[in-house]
């Protein structure tokens, strides 16, 4: 099993923090949200990360040959970063979808033992689903009462919403296969303005695949988008490792 990293977002919300800076390589605690990403893939046994970047790719690029040594990283760049948004950046990265694959979003920094979870969860497509409150803003889904995801998207209402996608998801080899169908579709189309979520969704609705929901509720999840997110991040970060170191 591989994992894919999708950090080429311009982080337009986060300016002016993020106007020389990739948010992937903002600090939380004492780690970088890039490095703690990879740390936790390594420590569960993850040897080959494909990260995808865009904005500030030197920058990655630079902060990875000078502080990592482990996972082997393979570096795929979105020269379209600017006008597209992360199915794009899949696309460009669908030659090495070669087996099952963990992805992630380069703004989530969480307990580790949610990535663990998802890779050892026994299902061969699973996503993790945190049940917060509803906000229009987020990426929300449906759940059926087998746990599986029926659909996922912004345009879910509250009434209808079983929880939040955080952007860590395990992918079947035969899920990636629907999925770059669904890709390549629309790239063909000229339709690079979906989000990653939005082409999942196409996957599981069109072509039958199943996605768990995996509840990762009682575990701390922070996506960070906004610079509220990022100081809410780092207070809720501090008091987390705070709380581990007195455990």
């Amino acid at each position: 099993m591989k994992a894919i990293i999708l950090a080429g977002g311009q982080a337009v919300r986060l300016h002016p923090i993020t106007h020389h800076l990739p948010k992937c390589l903002l600090t939380v605690g004492t780690r970088t949200v890039l490095d703690f990403q990879l740390d936790t893939l390594a420590d569960n046994d993850i040897k080959e990360v494909i990260i995808v970047t865009g904005y500030g790719a030197d920058a990655i690029r630079e902060h990875v040959s000078r502080c990592r040594t482990e996972p082997h990283i393979t570096f795929v760049h979105n020269e379209s970063y600017a006008t597209t948004r992360a199915a794009y950046g899949l696309w460009v990265a669908r030659e090495h979808f070669t087996e099952p694959m963990i992805y992630l979003n380069g703004d989530l920094v969480c307990d580790p033992l949610i990535f663990k979870k998802l890779i050892e969860c026994t299902h061969p497509s699973a996503t993790a689903i945190h049940r917060s409150a509803w906000d229009e803003e987020e990426v929300n889904v449906i759940v059926d009462g087998e746990e599986h995801v029926t659909e996922i998207g912004k345009q879910i209402p509250e009434e209808r919403s079983w929880g939040e996608f955080i952007g860590a998801t395990k992918f079947s080899k035969e899920f990636l296969d629907n999925l770059i169908q669904v890709l390549d579709q629309s790239v063909s189309q000229g339709n690079t303005n979906i989000f990653a979520a939005d082409a999942i969704n196409i996957t599981i609705n069109d072509f039958g695949q199943t996605m768990h929901a995996l509840d990762i509720t009682k575990y701390l999840a922070i996506e960070i988008d906004t610079i509220q997110d990022f100081e809410e991040g780092k207070r809720l970060w501090k008091d987390y490792e705070e709380g581990n170191k007195d455990a």
